[in-house]
């Protein structure tokens, strides 16, 4: 339900150390610019810290800066990864074991954080969160975007594909940001998913218009047509880049054309696709 979901959003927009508001998700954990300098640093100057009391102070929003120790202990214990901060500048970076044996995380233990960080994700993919962001009225309004291609007196003039691409592209942008990662997920990684995936999903959502609004023998008849151009181009076009281009295309469309799948379905293969990034 709509409650559930807002939760869920609240807890990921929320400091995974202190409870201030978190930026992204640095080294493993939703974490603010605070916690995540403090991370870092103490991991790349090998620092270490004493507790004055014992070791169990409250860290919250307000405390945060009174004990460093409690701070990094709780920062390994939600889950950041040491392994995740370069060590210097060097391409990777290396691990600081002494501060990985100071608090005595070893491996195993952060990979089992990191499998209960990745639990909290999962249950974003509940079946029923997908009710909510399963857009439907969204596939529809891009359906109706597309309608004049299948009106054959209606020529397709450049004016009529820019406007088009615009209105796709527009809708796009309005259904990605209802995902419900999209408020997890930083500024910079969310432009690049949009800069560098909407004309995938464009495609993909032509074909499946397409799939939808023409009848299975008019799509057999396409692919045979597709199937005589791809052994025309096959022997013209042996060893250039065009013929793999064409040959990965035709396969993809035959086997699309072929399978059932619903609009949820769709949809779900959609998010698949951009998150492929």
């Amino acid at each position: 339900n709509i409650s559930f979901i807002h939760n869920h959003r609240k807890l990921f927009n929320l400091c995974g150390v202190c409870n201030d508001k978190a930026t992204g998700i640095h080294y493993g954990l939703a974490t603010c610019e605070g916690c995540k300098g403090f991370f870092k640093r103490t991991v790349q100057n090998k620092r270490k810290y004493r507790c004055n009391g014992n070791g169990s102070c409250i860290i919250d929003k307000s405390q945060r800066n009174r004990c460093q120790y409690c701070r990094f202990r709780k920062c390994l214990m939600k889950g950041m990864v040491i392994a995740a901060v370069r060590y210097d500048r060097t391409p990777g970076g290396r691990t600081p074991a002494n501060v990985m044996q100071l608090y005595k995380y070893k491996n195993e233990k952060n990979q089992q954080i990191n499998i209960n960080l990745n639990n909290k994700f999962n249950k974003l993919f509940d079946l029923n969160l997908f009710q909510y962001f399963d857009q439907l009225s969204t596939l529809d309004i891009l359906f109706d975007h597309l309608r004049p291609l299948l009106l054959h007196e209606i020529l397709l003039t450049q004016e009529i594909i820019k406007k088009l691409s615009y209105l796709l592209i527009n809708t796009f942008i309005n259904w990605y940001h209802t995902l419900p990662f999209y408020s997890i997920i930083n500024i910079d990684l969310n432009q690049f998913i949009i800069n560098n995936q909407y004309s995938n999903y464009i495609i993909l959502l032509i074909f499946y218009f397409l799939k939808i609004h023409y009848n299975h023998i008019n799509l057999i008849s396409y692919s045979k047509c597709l199937q005589r151009l791809f052994n025309y181009t096959e022997n013209k076009l042996l060893s250039s880049l065009s013929y793999r281009l064409f040959n990965q295309l035709f396969y993809f469309l035959t086997t699309f054309f072929n399978i059932q799948i619903t609009n949820t379905e769709f949809i779900l293969l959609s998010i698949l696709l951009i998150l492929r990034s």
